[in-house]
């Protein structure tokens, strides 16, 4: 494999290299004089420092440059104001330029192509995206996809699906963009997926309650927390009978972040202890079935050895 790099800008004025435009990975026939037999080229927007980075296009070609397969991206391109935690968004067209402005570059349309010898690439699946902008944070708003090659850039075109995302926030805490609920859609109006959840907003992470919505009914999952933010039970969705599977987890007192133990409703429980707390790994251990088993690890946290039940009775090692 060989690389090449072409089109490196330098911004002179934020003093800071924005990459490379164009990076080629060649795959080399090493039986043929490493000859180059295929390639993979990756296009990337270096105009200016906002965009830095941002894949404009890959490839897979031969030898040729003749392409096999496309990807193609497309990005709009926003100022943005706050006043607090309230945003404003300026949609711009030309390149940003600015010695003080923050942006906003968001994906807004990928499309692949499959070309197999052809001159011209034939669309084989579309992804368009929308975002909350004023008033919001630029969360996701919602997400088309088309294998039927008609959706276009601006995402009017027919699709298969569509997907919209509804958000909860804390703003007295400065917490954003929980998603609460998740609706797909065919391009029909069928619909086909619808998921709610909660939160208490007090943290950032702390996700109480998933409902899946079924034809007759809903699958709940819930959840609950200690006070250093850590799962101590999760409870699954209820059978035919109502029953509903659940999982506790009770964390070592030392860190109070690693789990040192495991039980669920059927009675069974598993547990890990002994933690070397420069990497997290417990170095004993004890299943579902009571077999006890010890781990062992170096100075850099690669594990050195393992001693299962029939070693540690014994006193002899594996062989």
């Amino acid at each position: 494999t060989a690389f090449e790099y072409k089109d490196g800008k330098r911004d002179r004025h934020e003093r800071e290299f924005l990459g490379f435009g164009e990076v080629i990975t060649k795959n080399l026939d090493t039986e043929n004089g490493n000859s180059v037999y295929r390639q993979a080229v990756e296009n990337y927007d270096v105009a200016n420092y906002y965009t830095q980075g941002n894949v404009t296009a890959t490839s897979v070609e031969d030898a040729n440059g003749n392409k096999y397969t496309e990807t193609k991206n497309r990005y709009d391109s926003y100022y943005l104001t706050a006043d607090g935690d309230k945003y404003t968004f300026a949609k711009r067209d030309v390149n940003l330029w600015s010695d003080r402005a923050s942006a906003f570059v968001p994906l807004r349309y990928t499309a692949n192509l499959q070309y197999e010898g052809a001159a011209n690439g034939v669309v084989t699946s579309e992804a368009w995206n929308e975002y909350y902008l004023n008033g919001y944070h630029g969360e996701l708003k919602s997400y088309k996809y088309s294998d039927k090659g008609s959706l276009g850039e601006n995402g009017n075109g027919k699709f298969d699906y569509a997907t919209a995302i509804k958000y909860t926030d804390n703003a007295t805490k400065h917490i954003f963009g929980l998603p609460v609920d998740v609706t797909v859609t065919g391009g029909d109006g069928s619909l086909y997926h619808h998921v709610t959840a909660k939160y208490n907003t007090n943290y950032a992470n702390h996700i109480t309650q998933i409902t899946q919505q079924l034809n007759d009914g809903a699958a709940v999952t819930d959840y609950k927390y200690d006070s250093y933010g850590n799962i101590i039970q999760k409870t699954l969705p209820a059978n035919g009978k109502g029953q509903r599977m659940w999982y506790k987890y009770r964390y070592e007192p030392e860190m109070n972040m690693y789990v040192e133990r495991i039980d669920d409703a059927w009675g069974y429980r598993s547990e890990q202890g002994n933690f070397d707390y420069r990497y997290g790994i417990a170095k004993e251990h004890r299943d579902l079935n009571n077999f006890y088993y010890e781990t062992d690890v170096d100075d850099l946290g690669r594990i050195t050895g393992v001693r299962g039940p029939n070693e540690l009775a014994t006193g002899v090692p594996y062989a």
